[in-house]
């Protein structure tokens, strides 16, 4: 039945017809109902003719729309209705305004990267497809659509093929009419898998198979199988012929977009990629971000649902056997959409289709002699590097030896988000390396890197280095430098880290063209506190490679905790427009946002940190942070913080969801919440080796103990794990946060106000932590041992005195000190000995941070303090109003809260309302 344009179809008010096809028509229609325009597919079958034909078909639409509408992906077209009307079948879609692929084959004035971009989002949707259980079986240029903002969708779900269960039931569909289209084989030949063509069982590897084939034609203009080839001869040709590397026609083209493409084009699904994600996990870092106007496109929707045109003057042909196949040495024809080619004598499709099922033309092409053996799929072409001397960025150090095509491609997607300040990229991309090639030891030791410089896990980090050590014959002469190198800082017990500063500066004089050498040798004198030569490394990083946006953020950070705040913001600013993917620099922002107590926008810079990278779980612990420093409802900090939980992975979500649920808690006052939270995790961890793992619960249930008034119990704690900490093993690291996990100045402290240790006996442990400390980090972080040491557990006059006394011997207050309010820690100190302004100006400092969530109990009480130093310069309305924070994060503590007690004393005597 023809619908014109005003025709009401059901509920749908038809505008203009879009394509037709052989089964059916598809027209732009209005939905009054839900105001909004559809795709509107049409079923067009004559059922007084063929009612088993007219039953087939419904039951073809029933199944594509269960299919389509079973996903759900940005980059699959959504299905909205489907229902019936006069026995005419129909599917109600969304309506994607755009161009197909096709339009796009040869184009170059798009960028290949933008294509590959295309093609990325397109195997994200075939994946999604392929997780439940279905498969396309028609991928091509014509089924994946452009739309004009960019976004790309797969369209044509109509003879997809459900290879586990259905959606409605549940069930093992097993009806032969489901896996073909009135017999024989499904799908445009040009794409068709070897496996498709033989008539043997398949999955969503034939997908890959097709969706290389359309990506190679996209970005090269040419399809991968001999030019002027089809027929009898097509088939031969995607039997048993590899074909040539995409970059032997377009030599822009990366050699991991060759290993990937030639990997998917393999003749055996066992030699493909396991998965679409597998697939395009390399290529990530390579395209570019496809959202663009096409504003010189004329714009209209392209739902075709058949898209092979009509065969001109091809009589209707029966099925026949193999034999009746008439063979010539004029190529046959298949019809599809392909451009248009000389006309030839042409055969239907659904003919030679029949004969593929027969066993003698299997045995045919699988004994025809081939001109040259197929290349193996799996083989990736040596990448080589620039001698020692020369320069060699991230991208031009060589690849790793390894025999699995996966794991390069892994790494080297590693290499570009290394180099682009991408860290959540950068680290899962090694991890899927390691995963995948266990002996790949380059992949290892970068792993163990970086995992050194985010987690407190320290024998994952411990254990990561070591599988790079069993493996290093996997590694070139430069990496087995490299491992050498860093041995003593990642390696050793305890971390020697002047060892290993040694060893890589001496390695950066023998390579001094090498970027990430630089960088490595940077990153490590940053992490002493050595933080002007940090500084020069990063420099001479960026020397040799300019884009290097990770040396760009890191110059920034150390320029911060030099002080130099202008100077970290412009650096920082740099990186991020040396890479549009770089998250890193923007941490860095937001730690600066933190201390400067602009938690607004801290949010901003967080909320443009998820635009760039939406899995990044530490983006969230920032949003978070920055949520609870405005203020915000707990609701709003919790749902941050399980938008972090969520993307964790599943080993590191039950030792980190603990530990924010207790602080979150003790933040509003639930003590008993956070405790019990804290007791469990002790019994998670009980198994970890590190013994900054286990330093946070220990020094939260003090800090609990103490505040609820129960200093017995924060003694046991304390007692307990000092007694303990020799069994695990110290952090490696050596720099500022490292400083504040380790617990000890607290644990004493609590062990000196708990009386259970004289004061002489105090000093002198203090003193060795301090020895210790001043023997393994540098100048720039003695600020921070001061405030852990001396400030933070001063509880008299006396120790406020003395904590000042000692100051100028540590170089002063640090000028950067993320996570914890240091200023709060200098106003206690002044507080205590009794140098009222000079604590106001502290702790109105150290109290503006947006480190509430992070460190709610020091936060609170530079309150308290606050509020006593406001007191005694007679500012009644300042005191009172810092009291009042206490009050309303504590005042209805469970149990009781020390400091809200204290505060409403307060409250009370000065009569504030």
């Amino acid at each position: 039945m023809g619908l014109a344009a005003g025709d009401r179809f059901d509920r749908y008010v038809i505008e203009e017809l879009l394509g037709e096809g052989g089964m059916a028509g598809v027209y732009r229609a209005f939905d009054p109902r839900l105001n909004r325009r559809v795709a509107l597919k049409v079923l067009r079958v004559d059922s007084s003719r063929d009612p088993q034909s007219a039953a087939d078909a419904s039951g073809r639409v029933l199944r594509e729309a269960r299919a389509a509408a079973s996903l759900d992906h940005p980059n699959a077209v959504s299905v909205f209705d489907v229902g019936e009307v006069e026995s005419q079948l129909y599917i109600a879609m969304e309506l994607v305004q755009g161009r197909t692929l096709r339009a796009f084959v040869g184009d170059a004035s798009v960028r290949w990267e933008v294509k590959l971009r295309w093609m990325v989002d397109a195997a994200r949707a075939l994946g999604a497809a392929h997780d439940k259980g279905l498969v396309h079986r028609d991928v091509k240029p014509e089924n994946v659509m452009v739309r004009s903002d960019g976004v790309v969708k797969v369209v044509d779900f109509g003879i997809a093929k459900r290879v586990r269960v259905d959606v409605g039931t549940s069930s093992i569909i097993e009806d032969a009419r489901t896996q073909s289209i009135q017999g024989g084989i499904v799908g445009t030949p040009w794409y068709l898998s070897p496996e498709q063509l033989r008539g043997d069982p398949f999955d969503g590897r034939s997908d890959q198979f097709a969706w290389a084939v359309t990506a190679y034609e996209l970005l090269t203009g040419r399809l991968p199988w001999p030019k002027g080839v089809d027929g009898f001869q097509l088939v031969l040709a995607i039997l048993n012929k590899m074909p040539e590397p995409p970059s032997s026609i377009l030599g822009v083209l990366p050699s991991i977009v060759d290993a990937t493409f030639m990997k998917a084009l393999a003749k055996t699904p066992g030699q493909r990629f396991e998965s679409m994600d597998s697939a395009v996990s390399g290529l990530e870092a390579l395209a570019m971000n496809s959202r663009r106007s096409w504003a010189e496109i004329p714009v209209g929707a392209m739902m075709k649902t058949d898209p092979a045109p009509a065969l001109e003057g091809a009589p209707t042909v029966p099925s026949v056997p193999f034999a009746a196949i008439p063979v010539t040495d004029e190529p046959t024809t298949l019809p599809s959409t392909k451009p248009a080619a000389p006309k030839r004598r042409r055969v239907p499709w659904a003919l030679v289709g029949a004969a593929f099922v027969g066993a003698a033309f299997v045995a045919f092409v699988a004994t025809r002699p081939s001109s040259s053996p197929p290349a193996d799929p799996g083989a990736v072409a040596p990448v080589t590097s620039a001698p020692a001397s020369g320069p060699i960025t991230l991208v031009d150090a060589p690849a790793p030896r390894s025999s699995v095509p996966e794991a390069l491609a892994a790494y080297r997607s590693f290499q570009r988000a290394f180099r682009d300040a991408d860290w959540n990229m950068a680290m899962t991309s090694l991890a899927t390396a390691a995963e995948k090639d266990p002996t790949m030891a380059a992949a290892h030791l970068r792993l163990a890197f970086m995992r050194s410089l985010e987690s407190v896990d320290e024998g994952l980090v411990r254990s990561t280095f070591m599988q790079a050590v069993r493996n290093r014959a996997t590694l070139d002469a430069r990496d087995s430098a490299i491992l050498d190198a860093l041995e003593p800082y990642l390696q050793s017990d305890p971390s020697d880290p002047v060892e290993a500063e040694r060893r890589l500066g001496a390695l950066h004089e023998s390579r001094p063209g090498d970027a990430e050498i630089a960088y490595l040798l940077g990153s490590t004198r940053y992490d002493r506190g050595d933080l002007a030569p940090a500084a020069e490394a990063f420099r001479e990083a960026l020397a040799i490679d300019p884009d290097f946006a990770l040396a760009w953020s890191s110059l920034g950070g150390c320029l911060s905790y030099m002080g130099k705040f202008d100077e970290a913001r412009r650096d920082l600013d740099e990186a991020l427009r040396r890479s549009r993917t770089a998250t890193e620099p923007l941490w860095y922002e937001a730690e600066l946002d933190e201390q400067d107590g602009a938690c607004d926008a801290e949010e901003a810079r967080v909320r443009s940190w998820l635009t760039r990278d939406p899995d990044d779980w530490y983006a969230y612990q920032y949003l978070a942070r920055s949520l609870a420093g405005q203020g915000r409802p707990e609701g709003a900090v919790l749902a941050a913080l399980q938008q972090k939980w969520a993307r964790l992975e599943a080993g590191h979500r039950p030792k980190i969801e603990p530990i924010d649920r207790a602080l979150l808690a003790s933040l509003g006052g639930d003590f008993a919440g956070a405790e019990r939270r804290l007791k469990d995790l002790e019994e998670v961890l009980a198994g970890e080796p590190g013994a900054q793992a286990h330093a946070e619960s220990h020094v939260l249930l003090a800090r609990i103990a103490e505040e609820t008034g129960h200093l017995d119990h924060a003694r046991e704690v304390a007692e307990e794990y000092l007694a303990r900490k020799d069994a695990w093993a110290p952090s490696h690291r050596v720099d500022n946060v490292s400083i504040f996990l380790d617990p000890i100045p607290e644990m004493l402290g609590v062990l000196g106000r708990a009386g259970a240790m004289p004061p002489a006996r105090l000093a002198s442990e203090r003193g060795r932590w301090l020895d210790a400390w001043r023997a393994k980090t540098s100048a720039a972080y003695l600020g921070d041992l001061w405030l852990d040491a001396w400030a933070a557990p001063a509880v008299s006059p006396a120790d406020g005195r003395s904590a000042l006394d000692a100051l100028p011997s540590f170089g002063g207050v640090p000028p950067f000190s993320p996570n914890v309010p240091g200023a709060s820690f200098l106003g206690h100190a002044y507080l205590l000995a009794g140098r009222a302004d000079d604590a106001v100006a502290a702790l109105r400092r150290g109290t503006a941070t947006c480190t509430a969530l992070a460190e709610p109990f020091a936060s609170t009480r530079g309150w308290l303090d606050l509020g006593a130093a406001l007191e005694a310069k007679g500012d009644r309305a300042g005191a009172c109003s810092a009291y009042g924070v206490v009050v309303s994060r504590w005042g209805h503590a469970k149990p009781r809260s020390v400091s809200a007690e204290r505060a409403k004393n307060r409250v009370a005597a000065l009569a504030c309302h």
